[in-house]
C-alpha cells in the first residue's frame, strides 16, 4: 500500500511540470560587428518559411537576442 501511495504522490508532484511542456521553441543568438563588438538595439526579424509569419525582437546592450514561443518549422533570421 505504501508503494502505491508513493507512486501517486510522485505522479501528483510531476503533473504541474508535465503541463508546462510546450511544443514551441526559442531562437536566440548574438549579433556582432566585423570587429567582434556587440551591436545593441539591432532589429531581429524571424520568418517562418512555410507560413510566412514573422516574429521580431531586438538585441540587448550585449548584442544578444531571444525570440521565444515559436511554433515548429524552418525559419530565416534577418538582422
Amino acid at each position: 500500500m505504501r508503494q502505491v501511495v508513493l507512486v501517486f504522490l510522485g505522479l501528483f508532484l510531476l503533473l504541474p511540470s508535465a503541463q508546462a511542456q510546450s511544443a514551441n521553441g526559442t531562437i536566440s543568438g548574438l549579433v556582432l560587428d566585423p570587429s567582434g563588438a556587440p551591436i545593441a538595439g539591432a532589429e531581429i526579424l524571424i520568418a517562418n518559411d512555410a507560413t510566412g509569419l514573422q516574429y521580431s525582437g531586438r538585441t540587448s546592450a550585449e548584442g544578444m537576442y531571444v525570440v521565444p514561443n515559436l511554433p515548429p518549422g524552418t525559419y530565416r533570421v534577418q538582422v
